[in-house]
């Protein structure tokens, strides 16, 4: 049982960010019981601080120090009057807690292998899949309410209902960014199983990314219209053989010719897709690429910029302050934690492109795989969180873990046989 439940925690994890809140009007998710459940039992088992052999030990130690300058933030700036602190707190914690579980399985040789991340990536895969199902019920029925209701708020006047009545459908994502952000590893991931799994049901395979593209369009995100689709454009012509790329492109095609018409007559987020594709195409700006956070001085970045000069030593705390959001993860950290913490959050990221760097160039499909990734993790930062990021982040961290497991393979004769192996996967 105990055995069962180690080699399966990556699948558990991630089933478990699609499943419904216990309570939503508390934000409390049967993730956070899975999560915090799966730390106790790693916890009592004593591998969770076991560091020598791990490799992401250093993140670890970085993103603590993040919380702990945001924890100083609220010691010192104290607002009784903030109901946001115990959620945002919670938000940092978990991300903390889910490095921890993670870490503790590098030394599992069953985790974070070619192997396994193509099986992961599958059921990730299925997962959007079924989310998109979800939004064909938001789009072509009235019957939405029969999910919306376990699994985002729907208040009079709220975010959601706001975006939903514009034609922006997300199924179980509170936000674009969220759902953009999702399909966009959802669409790079399918593209190098694609590449990887030679014997492959391509029927199967096209279904998944005719759903992957929907789902990812129909929340018209900047995050997957730019970050999303130029990255998987890229990367299409960077890896694979020709074959497969005639293959894809000649089923994906066939399969959208019948559904687009379909689309623009019943989809009434068509004209807002319509708008962004102009913006982007005749009026190309930072500020509309970023949706006006960047380059207007009403804009997230603007308003931090003007803050008083304080907040470049000490942050405010777990809180959003007089700001009327947080639209940005750099800007939180930024505003939470201060300078010093931006500083922490960027080494983090450095120390991640470093090991990154280290993984061998005879796995040039990982290479470019991982390279997206991250640059997508990049770009979405600017207008949302990534690595606080609901629901997404598991598989997010799940693809960092897959970083520092190739950087440790040597490349040696049985470790190309080894990987050999993997590429004639059935």
């Amino acid at each position: 049982m105990i055995r069962s439940i180690i080699n399966r925690t990556d699948y558990i994890l991630l089933f478990s960010t699609f499943l419904p809140y216990l309570m939503i009007n508390e934000g409390i998710r049967i993730e956070h019981l899975v999560v915090y459940s799966l730390f106790l039992f790693f916890l009592f088992k004593g591998y969770i601080f076991n560091f020598k052999k791990k490799s992401f030990t250093s993140i670890i130690f970085i993103f603590f120090g993040i919380i702990l300058l945001v924890s100083i933030g609220s010691l010192v700036n104290i607002d009784p009057n903030n109901i946001t602190f115990l959620s945002n707190f919670e938000n940092y914690v978990e991300t903390l807690i889910l490095f921890l579980i993670l870490n503790s399985l590098l030394v599992n040789k069953k985790h974070f292998t070619v192997e396994r991340m193509l099986k992961i990536n599958t059921f990730f895969h299925v997962l959007l899949a079924l989310n998109t199902c979800l939004i064909f019920i938001e789009i072509f029925t009235p019957y939405a309410d029969f999910f919306q209701k376990f699994y985002v708020k729907m208040e009079d006047g709220g975010y959601r209902v706001g975006t939903d009545s514009m034609g922006r459908y997300m199924g179980i994502f509170n936000q674009p960014v969220e759902s953009g952000f999702a399909y966009s590893l959802g669409l790079l991931t399918w593209l190098y199983n694609f590449v990887k799994i030679k014997k492959n049901n391509r029927i199967k395979q096209g279904i998944l990314l005719v759903l992957i593209l929907i789902g990812g369009i129909v929340s018209v995100s900047k995050v997957f219209l730019i970050g999303g689709i130029l990255l998987f454009t890229v990367m299409f012509f960077l890896i694979g053989s020709f074959k497969n790329k005639i293959t894809m492109l000649v089923f994906s095609l066939i399969l959208l010719t019948f559904l687009v018409p379909i689309f623009i007559n019943d989809w009434k987020g068509y004209s807002i897709l319509e708008n962004q594709i102009s913006e982007f195409t005749t009026e190309f700006s930072i500020s509309n690429v970023t949706a006006g956070r960047i380059g207007k001085e009403d804009g997230i970045y603007g308003l931090i910029v003007n803050k008083d000069s304080s907040i470049y030593f000490m942050g405010k705390g777990y809180t959003v302050g007089d700001l009327p959001f947080l639209d940005s993860e750099y800007v939180q950290i930024f505003y939470q934690g201060g300078g010093f913490a931006l500083i922490l959050y960027f080494t983090m990221i450095i120390r991640i492109f470093i090991k990154y760097h280290t993984i061998n160039s005879k796995f040039y499909t990982e290479r470019m795989l991982l390279l997206a990734i991250l640059v997508l993790a990049l770009f979405t930062a600017i207008g949302g969180p990534v690595f606080l990021m609901n629901r997404v982040r598991v598989f997010f961290f799940l693809q960092l873990f897959f970083i520092y497991q190739m950087s440790k393979v040597k490349t040696n004769i049985s470790s190309r046989e080894k990987f050999k192996k993997y590429d004639q996967l059935v």
